[in-house]
């Protein structure tokens, strides 16, 4: 800290701490405002000793200074990890109630994809609470971010096709939107029975590029239109009668067990990469050549109607849209 001056200047600002002086008054004022803000906020009372030699009316205000720190709370942690020796990578959404895909979780795991070991042999995907995932954030559609959060979210499915880790979505509760576009990438889809799946983006006036192109390879044409433009939400069961879903379970955790137990602990890990990989190609061939089309219709065309803002914006003010139909 500067020696011999007293100022409301910052004088450190590493990360998120920032230091300031100020006298009681202001330092506890401080405090108030920081802490409910969502800052942890310290105070620490200056000595004259701490500013060297000063004349005497120096150091008596300085008797009643203090250096204000205020560090920015830690952010949620987004994403838990959990490692097993079978090869099993266990991720949970952690992003209470609702474990929204923003764009903070979303780099979490797309940072956890860039970690995962060669002897890695399931990635299991699963929702802290009683849901999976009420989908992207919303906020991140406005028409000034969208671009963003579709080169961001899509990545992500990117990154999954280049390296071919075969994958299982436990689903309990609501799974919707993005959380669906996660869970119908997987190899695997294992529901409990009260679980609900949809993709209610058209009810916001927009259309989801990843699930356009996902679920027509998963379950067939017809289930796509379904889900995608009447943005109704399926059964569990209705889920796996159609193809969505690969099983119905009560405990969801044993049937993946049972499948590393059974199948995947019994062959090569890079093996099973291969096989993932044939056996998507037509899927990882459309990501690379169809998933950009659909992109520059969703940004340059979509973007560009009025009930799409409005669909959006509606939402995040929380009324019901006034469409006009263009």
């Amino acid at each position: 800290m500067t020696r011999g001056v007293l100022t409301s200047e910052v004088l450190v600002a590493e990360g998120w701490q920032r230091r300031f002086l100020a006298d009681e008054s202001r330092a506890r004022e401080a405090q108030e405002m920081y802490s409910s803000s969502g800052f942890e906020v310290h105070l620490q009372r200056l000595m004259p000793d701490d500013f060297g030699e000063k004349c005497q009316d120096c150091a008596a205000s300085v008797c009643t200074s203090y250096v204000v720190v205020y560090t920015r709370k830690p952010e949620p942690h987004m994403i838990s990890v959990t490692r097993h020796d079978s090869g099993v990578v266990h991720v949970t959404l952690d992003q209470p109630k609702a474990n929204i895909l923003d764009a903070a979780m979303i780099g979490a795991i797309r940072g956890l994809l860039a970690e995962i070991q060669p002897s890695d042999r399931l990635l299991v995907f699963e929702g802290s609470g009683d849901h999976f995932c009420f989908g992207a954030s919303v906020e991140e559609h406005q028409k000034e971010q969208a671009g963003a959060m579709l080169e961001a979210f899509h990545g992500m499915f990117r990154d999954l096709g280049v390296l071919g880790i075969p994958t299982c979505a436990v689903v309990r509760g609501q799974c919707l939107g993005g959380g669906l576009e996660l869970a119908s990438w997987c190899t695997w889809i294992v529901c409990t029975p009260e679980a609900r799946l949809g993709q209610p983006e058209i009810q916001l006036a927009v259309f989801p590029p990843m699930a356009s192109l996902l679920l027509p390879w998963r379950c067939g044409g017809a289930a796509a239109l379904d889900l995608c433009v009447s943005g109704r939400s399926w059964t569990a069961e209705e889920a796996l009668n159609r193809g969505l879903a690969s099983a119905v379970v009560e405990d969801p955790t044993a049937w993946w067990q049972e499948l590393v137990a059974k199948r995947l602990s019994r062959t090569s890990a890079s093996s099973l990469r291969f096989a993932e990989k044939a056996a998507r190609a037509s899927l990882l061939n459309a990501l690379r050549d169809e998933l950009p089309e659909l992109e520059r219709l969703y940004l340059n065309e979509l973007m560009g109607t009025a009930d799409a803002n409005e669909g959006i914006t509606a939402f995040l003010e929380k009324r019901r849209p006034a469409f006009t139909n263009c």
